[in-house]
C-alpha cells in the first residue's frame, strides 16, 4: 500500500493505514499474509489434517516398523545339534563357555559331544572353544517372536547385516526423494503419493518372502524410497496458478477473502520467485550463505542422527525393549508442544542448541550407570530433548534460507538428514563412542544468528546482511525490521 500526498493528509486514513498494518505480520512476505487472511488454522486445515492422518499413520509403520523386525535378541549362544534334544537351558550349560557373570555369544567348546552327554557335564574350562559352527539358539524372552536377526543368525560375525540392511534403507529414502520429487512436479502431488506408497506396499510384502541378505535389502530399499515423501508446497515448485485455486478453496471452505491486492502480490512474488536467479547455486556462491546452509546441514543431520540413534538403543537398555520403546515414543507429543509454545520466547538457537546439550548430558551419564530402569530413564529424557531440537532446527532453517532459494534450500537441509539416518546404524552398532556427537553439533549453534522477531530474508543480500550481523553473542548491530509500508508510512 502506497500512500500518496492526498492520503496522507487525512488523519482518518493515516489511522486506518496502521491498523491494517498491525493486522499482518510484520516483515511478512507475500505467502505469508495470505495465509494470515485465508486463516491460520481454519476448516480447511482441519480437514485435510485429518486427511493426511492414514498417511502418517503408513509413514510411522514405514520408519518404527524396522527397529521391530530387526531387533536382536539379547540373549543368544551358538548351536549344537548333537544336543538339540536337550531343553535349551541344559544345551548352554554343556555347550558354551562362561564370560564373567554370563555366557559366551560366539564361541562354544571343541569337545567330544558324544562324552560330553555321556557325563552330563560341561568340559573344562581350558578346553580348547572354536567359533559357533552350526547357527545360534536364541532365548526369545525379551524379543518374544522370530526376527530377520533370530531367523537367519545374524549376529557375531554377521552382525553387521542389520545395520548395513537400515542403512540401504535410508539410501531408499534419498532416491525417493530424488524420484518422488521429480515425478510430483511433472505429474502432480497425487499421483507421486500413490506411488510411493504403492512401492513401499510391494517392498513391505516383498519383505515377507525373502531368503537372505540381498533380497532382504533389496525389499528394505523399496520400502524406504517412500519413507517421508509425502508432504511438499506447489507455489515453492513454481505451479502459482495452482496454488491460487487451492488458496481459493481455503477461501471457500475457511469462509475467509483474501484482499485482492493481497493475492496480487503473492502471484506477482512467486512468479517472480520462480523467474529469478537466485537459486541454491547462488546462494552457495556467497561466502557467509555457503556457511549457513552449511552449518544448518549439519546440525539437522546431526539431530536426524541422534534422534535415530536413539530409536534403536531401545533394545539395548536392559527394561522390556517395548516398554522403553513405548515411553520414548509417547515424549513426542509433550515435546512439540513445548516447542510451540515457547518457540518465540526462548529463540531458534536456544530452543536447538538447550536440547541437544542436554541430550548429550543424559546420553553420556547413561555410560555410567547400570542397565535397567536409571538407563531406560535417562534415554526417555534424551529423547524428549531431541524431540524439541528437530522440531526448533525445522523452524529455524525455514528463517533463515532466502525465499528466492527457500525450496531447494531446505530440500537441501532435509537431504541432509537422510545422510545422518544412513551413519545412525553403523554408528549405534560399532565399537565407537557415540557421546561426542552431541555436544559437537550444538556447538555449531553458536555460529548461527537467531531469527526470534526477524522478518525472513527475502533476497540473498538480506540473508548476507543477516549472517553479517551475528556474532557469538547476538547481534552486532541492531536491524530495523520493518516492512515496506510501516517505511512509507514513517515518510
Amino acid at each position: 500500500m502506497i500512500l500518496t500526498k492526498v492520503d496522507t493528509d487525512d488523519p482518518d486514513y493515516v489511522e486506518s493505514c496502521k491498523e491494517e498494518m498491525k493486522k499482518e505480520p510484520v516483515g511478512s512476505d507475500a505467502l505469508e499474509r495470505v495465509l494470515y487472511h485465508v486463516g491460520e488454522m481454519g476448516r480447511y486445515q482441519k480437514l485435510m489434517f485429518l486427511s493426511m492422518l492414514p498417511f502418517a499413520l503408513l509413514f510411522t509403520f514405514i520408519y518404527f516398523g524396522q527397529m521391530f523386525i530387526t531387533a536382536t535378541p539379547q540373549q543368544h549362544w551358538c548351536h549344537v545339534p548333537e544336543l538339540a534334544h536337550l531343553d535349551m537351558e541344559t544345551r548352554r550349560n554343556l555347550s558354551v563357555p562362561r564370560v564373567g557373570d554370563g555366557w559366551a555369544q560366539c564361541e562354544m567348546y571343541a569337545a567330544n559331544w558324544s562324552l560330553v552327554l555321556d557325563a552330563m557335564q560341561p568340559p573344562e574350562p581350558s578346553t580348547p572353544k572354536l567359533p559357533c559352527q552350526h547357527g545360534w539358539d536364541f532365548l526369545l524372552r525379551d524379543i518374544p517372536y522370530q526376527t530377520v536377526v533370530s531367523e537367519r543368525g545374524w549376529v557375531c560375525e554377521y552382525s553387521g547385516y542389520a545395520p548395513f540392511a537400515q542403512t540401504m534403507y535410508f539410501v531408499g529414502s534419498f532416491t525417493g526423494g530424488i524420484l518422488f520429487g521429480w515425478a510430483a512436479d511433472h505429474f502432480g502431488r497425487v499421483p507421486a503419493l500413490v506411488g510411493a506408497n504403492l512401492i513401499a506396499c510391494v517392498g513391505g510384502l516383498g519383505t515377507i518372502f525373502t531368503k537372505g541378505l540381498w533380497d532382504f535389502v533389496f525389499c528394505r530399499f523399496l520400502v524406504g524410497m517412500a519413507f517421508d515423501n509425502s508432504f511438499t508446497w506447489l507455489a515453492s515448485r513454481g505451479k502459482v496458478n495452482q496454488a491460487v485455486k487451492v488458496l481459493k478453496k481455503f477461501e471457500r471452505i475457511n469462509r475467509t477473502k483474501v484482499p485482492q491486492d493481497v493475492m496480487d502480490d503473492f502471484i506477482v512474488s512467486s512468479s517472480q520467485s520462480r523467474e529469478s536467479s537466485e537459486s541454491i547455486i547462488e546462494v552457495f556462491k556467497s561466502a557467509p550463505l555457503r556457511k549457513m546452509m552449511l552449518l544448518l546441514m549439519v546440525i539437522y543431520m546431526g539431530c536426524a542422527m541422534i534422534f535415530d540413534g536413539l530409536v534403536r538403543m531401545s533394545e539395548g537398555l536392559g527394561v522390556d525393549f517395548f516398554l522403553a520403546f513405548t515411553l520414548a515414543s509417547a515424549t513426542q507429543i509433550p515435546s512439540v508442544g513445548i516447542v510451540a509454545l515457547l518457540l518465540d520466547r526462548l529463540g531458534r538457537r536456544n530452543f536447538t542448541m538447550g536440547p541437544i546439550i542436554m541430550t548429550g548430558i543424559f546420553t553420556i551419564t547413561a555410560a555410567f550407570v547400570p542397565k535397567g530402569l536409571p538407563q531406560m530413564i535417562l534415554a526417555i529424557g534424551s529423547r524428549f530433548s531431541i524431540n524439541m531440537a528437530c522440531t526448533a532446527s525445522v523452524q529455524w532453517s525455514t528463517e533463515l534460507v532466502p525465499t528466492g532459494a527457500r525450496a531447494s534450500g531446505l530440500s537441501l537441509v532435509h537431504v541432509s538428514g537422510y545422510v545422518g539416518n544412513m551413519l545412525s546404524p553403523l554408528i549405534v552398532y560399532s565399537t565407537y563412542s557415540k557421546h561426542q556427537y552431541t555436544l559437537t553439533v550444538s556447538s555449531f549453534c553458536f555460529l548461527l544468528p537467531e531469527t526470534k522477531g526477524r522478518s525472513m530474508p527475502q533476497t540473498i543480500a538480506d540473508g548476507e546482511r543477516v549472517m553479517r550481523s551475528h556474532t557469538l553473542c547476538g547481534k552486532a548491530e541492531e536491524e530495523t525490521d520493518l516492512n515496506e509500508k510501516e517505511k512509507t508510512l514513517i515518510t
